[in-house]
């Protein structure tokens, strides 16, 4: 098997169509962290298995070095050198690209990224707005629904979410414009007070995740 990896074109297109791909889905990502890019998307895990993928072939390049050498193929073993620097190298550049690209504008919690990151959708007919608000008006007297998230529960028991709303005046379900996978109610409060409820998937049903103030009930006026 492993001769017939031994080999300079095999090695040299494999690791040049990887990182193409790779550099493909960076310049995506950096472009959409300019505009909408608040979740961790399909191509931020394809970007990053492609990345894994590079560090295991450098290893895989030693090895290849190695073999060369002990059976006296000094031309090959070279070669192989030369092509490990350069995808070390590349390797090197490429962290810094893909870590930016993966997660700066990414920030779920501040209004001006979720403002505009919420559709319509029809996932939204699975629920009852009416027994939703119930829920959330319940967070402030200490009752939680069984299919809430366990690291939310404990910021609700434990205090950590400020300003929950004693009254829920209107309440409008979407998704994620980014992530159409994350299930999105707009609570208005009583006091004008405005907030994010975030449902997510796990195992076929949807749970609580998360819970913020939102401020685009001002821009809505």
């Amino acid at each position: 098997m492993i001769e017939k990896l031994n080999s300079i074109g095999k090695n040299l297109i494999f690791d040049l169509t990887v990182a193409g791909v790779l550099c493909g889905l960076v310049i995506l990502n950096l472009y959409r962290n300019s505009k909408e890019h608040l979740d961790f998307t399909l191509a931020d895990k394809v970007s990053l298995v492609l990345y894994c993928i590079l560090i295991v072939h450098l290893i895989f390049l030693i090895l290849l070095i190695f073999k060369n050498f002990l059976n006296s193929n000094k031309k090959k073993g070279i070669y192989f050198i030369f092509h490990l620097i350069g995808l070390g190298t590349s390797l090197y550049f490429l962290a810094f690209f893909v870590i930016f690209s993966l997660f700066i504008g990414t920030s779920p919690y501040t209004d001006e990224w979720t403002l505009h990151d919420f559709k319509k959708t029809n996932t939204c007919l699975k629920f009852d707005n009416e027994k939703v608000k119930r829920t959330v008006e319940n967070f402030n007297k200490g009752i939680f629904p069984s299919n809430i998230d366990p690291e939310f529960l404990h910021l609700l028991k434990e205090g950590y979410i400020d300003n929950l709303p004693k009254k829920v005046t209107k309440i409008e379900c979407g998704c994620r414009s980014s992530d159409s996978s994350i299930v999105v109610f707009r609570i208005w409060g009583a006091d004008q007070t405005t907030y994010e409820l975030e449902l997510v998937k796990n195992n076929g049903k949807y749970r609580y995740k998360r819970f913020f103030i939102s401020n685009f009930y001002e821009y809505e006026q």
